[in-house]
């Protein structure tokens, strides 16, 4: 009975971070021990992302029965895999990922498979291109595109006071 309830929990905790989390990242663990896996845990938290060790069956069961979107993500869980999964709720940027990225390249046992970011798949192809980011860079690309997006948006907001203004005074010009 015990048993059950710990696999229904784990079917739920997976469940809800499919359903929750921006970015869920598989990894392959080749033969760490328990203290390697502590180790790992404990350099990972400080980037802002928990890791849980992931049993095949159970990972297969919540893909299949919940998010058949994802049916061929299944293969990737083989034996005992990684998952990691951001810790706070907001949005992870990719300057975050890079750092995870670099850190578990280092850490050799640890080889990405695939995951989800913004619910879709991911794979290798990702984690190397992320990995190329200049983080300068991206920070200047993204408050460029947050401040272009307040001016279309007050600019759109505008143009219809404008063109109300201008058919009234063509309006009273006319009369």
């Amino acid at each position: 009975m015990k048993t059950f309830l710990k696999k229904k929990f784990q079917v739920s905790r997976l469940k809800n971070l499919f359903e929750t989390k921006q970015f869920i990242g598989i990894f392959f663990l080749n033969s760490l021990t328990s203290e390697q896996r502590i180790g790992l845990k404990r350099l990972i938290t400080p980037l802002g992302f928990e890791v849980e060790i992931l049993n095949n069956s159970l990972f297969q069961k919540v893909i299949k029965s919940f998010f058949p979107q994802y049916l061929h993500f299944s293969n990737l869980a083989q034996g005992f895999n990684l998952v990691l999964t951001p810790i706070k709720s907001e949005s992870v940027n990719p300057v975050e990922l890079k750092e995870l990225f670099i850190l578990l390249k280092k850490e050799k046992k640890a080889i990405f498979l695939g995951g989800i970011y913004d619910k879709k798949l991911i794979n290798a192809t990702f984690q190397q291109e992320v990995m190329k980011l200049n983080s300068t860079i991206f920070i200047e690309l993204v408050q460029t595109i947050a401040q272009s997006t307040s001016r279309i948006s007050s600019l759109f907001g505008s143009i219809p006071v404008k063109t109300l203004h201008l058919i009234k005074s063509t309006d009273i010009k006319n009369n």
